[in-house]
């Protein structure tokens, strides 16, 4: 039987909300990097991301959504802020240079990265280009997960936006990430 998804992404056009799987390009916010509870002052570092995906459950996005847009609204449902996922560009990736400068990752040998680009890493996920969708090869990393404000992000939708992964794809990605995220780390015990 043939699927009848043919495409992993599309253009959300209208843009009206922001979707589980939307990737985006060139995102900027910050995050507060200390707190003093006394005084109420913080750091605030800005945070730039070439790509990111939207990781955030879609059921919660829309509720969102649809709460803040009802004429009788259930702020229960609002959202303060969004999940979402750091995609690096393997080359940058490969080589460790893929974070913030000053920050140096692991260099990837080419065996450890074919493993990553067959989605054999639990801790990464590899996104396959699509040149019509102008979506390059992109690796998320799951360990390097973000919030950004719900409002911050809705203004500069427009701007960041490039396209949604097709629904199959992203429930992939959800699925993985989840597993990622619920993994038990056991302490290491002496042999009796």
């Amino acid at each position: 039987m043939d699927s009848q998804i043919k495409e992993a992404f599309f253009v959300n056009n209208p843009l009206v909300r922001c979707c589980q799987g939307d990737i985006l390009r060139d995102v900027r916010f910050v995050v507060a990097t200390d707190f003093d509870v006394e005084t109420g002052e913080s750091d605030i570092t800005p945070v730039y991301l070439k790509y990111g995906v939207i990781i955030s459950q879609e059921c919660d996005l829309e509720h969102d959504f649809n709460a803040r847009e009802g004429t009788k609204p259930n702020q229960d449902k609002y959202l303060p802020n969004i999940l979402i996922l750091p995609a690096y560009l393997p080359d940058e990736f490969k080589a460790g240079k893929h974070r913030e400068e000053g920050v140096l990752g692991e260099m990837w040998s080419s065996d450890n990265f074919k493993r990553i680009k067959q989605n054999n890493n639990a801790r990464f996920h590899f996104i396959n280009a699509d040149t019509k969708f102008q979506v390059p090869e992109l690796i998320v990393d799951f360990k390097h997960l973000f919030t950004i404000n719900r409002n911050v992000l809705y203004k500069r939708l427009p701007t960041v936006y490039l396209a949604t992964i097709a629904e199959l794809y992203r429930e992939s990605l959800s699925h993985r990430y989840s597993h990622y995220m619920s993994r038990i780390g056991l302490p290491e015990t002496t042999g009796a």
